[in-house]
């Protein structure tokens, strides 16, 4: 089931101690792309994880994403709203480069100056054909990932050599995921804290995958800089169907919802996104919960809803 609106006034909806698991993946409050919904303060709003902590059932566990850099804010709001903090879970992930300033470039840059080409590395390029009018279609049939050659620079400056190797910043390469139990009634610790996977190796969601029943909707180019920064898309340019910027693998979030949710059990996603947490407890016949506050999301989700129940 997907309700499109406001995740507190829509869960004050559902009955006390009613699922079995919170499986989420909220705004990381990063501010990404300069875009509302990722600046709101909703991930660190009390109030939300008051209202999961009600709907869950006694002893019942809350797994939520949050960004590397933000996600102590996370676990402290979830935490004050009663829930017990049990552990860390680390998703993993092998694409992407750091968004990162090569110092000793911007050094011989601000000087004017370009050093030596000394050697070639292999990199990724993207190959696509030339249109009718001689320039380049983004959206053709046959974009792929080529292999190309990256120059090695020099640096030519004094103060570029004392600076070679440095940057700004590091490798996106992890997203911690915070695991929270409702106390029991009894408050055991042994009795429902059975998982002990700390660490999940997944790959990005491929754009089969992503767009997996959407071929009767229109395409629409995603706020993706972030994305190719972790390689999540061959064509920053190219519009999907499923232009949610930030969607999760289907295997991960399976392997995500197995971990908490019991057999005939329900899994709740109060930040359903495009759909990806009911596509993964369908393919795992599990009962689901998601809301959405952009009802375009809604409406993809409910589309690769449609496309995982046949």
């Amino acid at each position: 089931m997907i309700k499109v609106g406001n995740c507190i006034d829509l869960m004050s909806e559902i009955a006390d101690c009613s699922v079995d698991s919170v499986v989420t993946d909220p705004p990381y409050e990063l501010g990404f792309m300069g875009k509302s919904w990722d600046a709101t303060g909703i991930a660190y709003n009390i109030k939300v994880w008051q209202e999961c902590l009600r709907v869950l059932k006694p002893g019942g566990h809350l797994l939520a994403f949050g960004g590397s850099r933000t996600y102590h804010r996370l676990a402290c709001a979830i935490e004050d709203a009663g829930f017990e903090i049990r552990d860390q879970i680390m998703w993993v992930y092998g694409s992407g480069f750091p968004k990162s300033l090569n110092i000793s470039k911007a050094i011989d840059k601000a000087a004017g100056v370009k050093g030596e080409i000394i050697g070639y590395s292999k990199g990724v390029g993207v190959s696509v054909k030339d249109n009718q009018f001689g320039g380049i279609n983004r959206g053709a049939v046959g974009i792929k990932q080529v292999s190309i050659d990256v120059p090695i620079v020099a640096p030519a400056t004094a103060e570029a050599k004392q600076w070679e190797g440095w940057g700004t910043a590091l490798k996106p390469a992890h997203e911690p995921i915070v695991m929270a139990r409702k106390p029991s009634e009894n408050n055991s610790s042994d009795k429902t804290n059975c998982l002990m996977v700390r660490f999940v190796y997944c790959s990005k969601a491929s754009t089969s995958e992503r767009n997996a029943g959407l071929k009767d909707l229109p395409k629409k180019k995603a706020d993706t800089r972030s994305d190719i920064a972790a390689g999540m898309w061959k064509d920053k340019n190219a519009p999907h169907q499923n232009f949610h910027p930030t969607v999760k693998p289907v295997n991960l979030m399976r392997s995500l919802i197995k971990f908490v949710t019991p057999v005939n059990g329900v899994v709740l996603d109060p930040f359903l996104g495009s759909g990806t947490t009911a596509v993964a407890a369908i393919h795992e016949n599990i009962d689901w919960i998601g809301f959405e506050m952009n009802p375009e999301y809604a409406t993809i989700a409910e589309r690769r809803v449609e496309h995982a129940s046949f």
